[in-house]
Parts: C-alpha cells; structure tokens; sequence
C-alpha cells in the first residue's frame, strides 16, 4: 500500500470524525462507514451504494493487494470491522504495522 494514503487512513481512523459501522463501505442510513469505507473518502474514490469492499479502482489507486484488506494474518480488516474484534483506533494500530503488507 502507498504509505502517504496509510498516513491519511490511519489519521482519519482515529480523527473521530466517522462513526464506525459494519456490512458495507458507506450505510447512508446511519452515515456510519467500515474501516476501508474511511479508506474510500481520504482517497475520494467513489462508494457504491452497498458495497463491502473496495472497487478495484479504490484498490489500484491505494496500491492494495486485495479489496478486503489482506495482510500477514489469517484475518482480514473486513472481518476485524464487521465482527466488531476491532475498533477504528486498532484498525489504525494494524495498519500503522501491516501498510507494506496490506
């Protein structure tokens, strides 16, 4: 992943200013957002309505290997999210450790 969009990612994560949410980048209906659903709006790349994971687009653009977050773990950030196992902040954490893996 390009570590000047880590940066901002990990910066917005813990700006408090996105409500966390879960099954989809952006729920419109809450305004709350998954963690690469921040990822999406630092990168002003489009969220298509009920998506839950990024547009290969959002992914080239962010240089990412995979659309759910991969890195060396057997999980992934999707899943971290929407479980509810991560907060924002420890999103952040991982990202902060993993960008070059992600």
């Amino acid at each position: 992943m390009k570590k000047e969009i880590a940066d901002k990612w990990i910066a917005a994560l813990r700006s408090g200013e996105y409500k966390q949410g879960i099954g989809e980048l952006h729920d419109t209906g809450n305004n709350s957002y998954c963690c690469l659903g921040v990822l999406c709006k630092v990168m002003d790349s489009p969220i298509k309505e009920g998506q839950s994971f990024l547009s290969l687009e959002a992914q080239k653009q962010a240089n990412m290997r995979t659309g759910h977050g991969d890195f060396h773990s057997p999980d992934n950030l999707v899943m971290l999210n929407d479980s509810g196992l991560a907060s924002f902040d420890d999103i952040a954490d991982i990202i902060e450790t993993e960008w070059e893996n992600l």
